[in-house]
């Protein structure tokens, strides 16, 4: 496979999706696959938060591929062996999946952790190339939020990532360990939880609204670029998981003395 051409191409609206607004962006991408030109489009939906629980999927589970073959000019057929299953059942199962527009080929042998849903025009399930399926060596951390939402019963979980930009142009995404971040209801009882090596939060929250933020002491502050959530209260519903990432960066050398609140 050749190397890839990406850009963003981005739409402006307000909408209510779970009373959580949105902007909507389309990422495009053009990729060589056999010999032949494929554009992917990524969804580029960017709200206050987005669902990562199970909630709009069929089947959820870590699983192995048994086989893969392609099918078309783009698409891939799996036979896949679920192993831990947190939506659904046990049984084998095939499902289709873009390979042209993958970033990690799937292959037999390997190791996911899959979410699927039905694919309207066959009864074929499908996992999205833009979806949240990954290799189980990178899943470690949705798999303990999967973990953690069957064993709740009043709360709910509030979780995300916190990435630092820099490198040249801030052009490099690096995930912040060890960094501090609050959720604050409505009667200004706050919550703290602290970010682990890969960047990634979680917290187990009574049902309600939150407004959360990365601390400052750091002499950080939020990125406010089209590439961050949008700023607002997230949601905690019992049972249910909500996921609010953050980019920050360097705050500017004049601001540095000025406190910053939200």
């Amino acid at each position: 496979m050749l190397p890839s051409r990406k850009w963003r191409v981005v739409g402006f609206s307000v909408a209510l999706i779970c009373l959580v607004p949105f902007l909507s962006a389309v990422i495009v991408e053009e990729k060589e696959f056999h010999g032949k030109r494929v554009t992917c489009l990524y969804s580029g939906l960017i709200g206050v938060a987005r669902s990562c629980g199970t909630q709009g999927y069929d089947r959820v589970f870590t699983g192995t591929v048994r086989s893969s073959a392609e099918v078309g000019h783009t698409d891939k057929l799996l036979e896949i062996e679920p192993d831990e299953v947190f939506l659904g059942d046990s049984k084998p199962v095939k499902a289709i999946t873009n390979q042209a527009c993958l970033n990690s080929e799937i292959q037999t042998g390997d190791k996911w952790l899959f979410y699927l849903y039905p694919d309207n025009t066959s009864n074929t399930l499908v996992s999205p190339y833009d979806g949240r399926s990954k290799p189980l060596t990178a899943a470690e951390d949705d798999i303990s939020t999967l973990r953690h939402l069957v064993r709740l019963t009043d709360s709910g979980m509030l979780v995300g990532k916190v990435d630092r930009r820099e490198g040249p142009k801030d052009s490099e995404f690096i995930p912040l360990a060890n960094h501090k971040v609050i959720a604050k209801n409505a009667k200004g009882i706050k919550y703290t939880a602290y970010t682990n090596e890969n960047g990634y939060f979680e917290f187990e929250l009574p049902p309600g609204s939150y407004d959360l933020s990365a601390a400052q002491e750091y002499a950080l502050e939020e990125d406010e670029t089209i590439g961050s959530m949008l700023r607002g209260s997230v949601p905690v519903e019992k049972g249910k998981c909500w996921e609010h990432d953050f980019t920050v960066k360097v705050r500017n050398h004049h601001d540095m003395s000025q406190p910053r609140t939200r």
